[in-house]
């Protein structure tokens, strides 16, 4: 049985909402459950706003929620059934040490694993987003010049 987007990790729910979605594809989803609104109040530039409230909302079990997983779940089919159907071993030792560029849309892994119910795939899930931060964190990354 997979887990609810609601019992995922904020760290988790971040990588995958900013990975999986445009700040106007959140606006469309919100204003479809006339949440849009709210934001008009935020001191937030408009793209992080989006992304806190619709972060927020997800935390319950609300219509909004179900749809945004609903939505991961098309979005990210594939990848889940891939993972649903590998065997955790080799999934540990890719997350732990594969190649990041290796072809998967790196947000539906995270979704993937995320409301996976194996615990071997929960335990790694930590380190495989600590090592996309990282990654992430290199693309800036400039020595400084003395």
């Amino acid at each position: 049985m997979r887990q609810n987007i609601w019992n995922i990790g904020c760290q988790a729910l971040d990588l995958v909402l900013i990975g999986s979605f445009e700040w106007r594809e959140l606006h469309n989803l919100l204003s479809s459950t006339q949440l849009a609104p709210q934001l008009e109040a935020s001191s937030l530039p408009i793209e992080e706003a989006l992304f806190k409230l619709a972060h927020d909302l997800c935390h319950a079990e609300t219509p909004f929620s179900c749809h945004v997983q609903s939505v991961l779940d098309r979005l990210h089919h594939q990848t889940i059934a891939e993972v649903r159907a590998s065997d955790p071993q080799p999934l540990v030792e890719w997350c732990a040490h594969g190649a990041l560029n290796s072809g998967y849309k790196l947000a539906g892994l995270v979704w993937a694993m995320a409301t996976d119910h194996r615990e071997a795939v929960k335990r790694v899930l930590p380190l495989f987003m600590m090592r996309l931060r990282h990654a992430s964190l290199r693309q800036f990354h400039s020595p400084l010049k003395r």
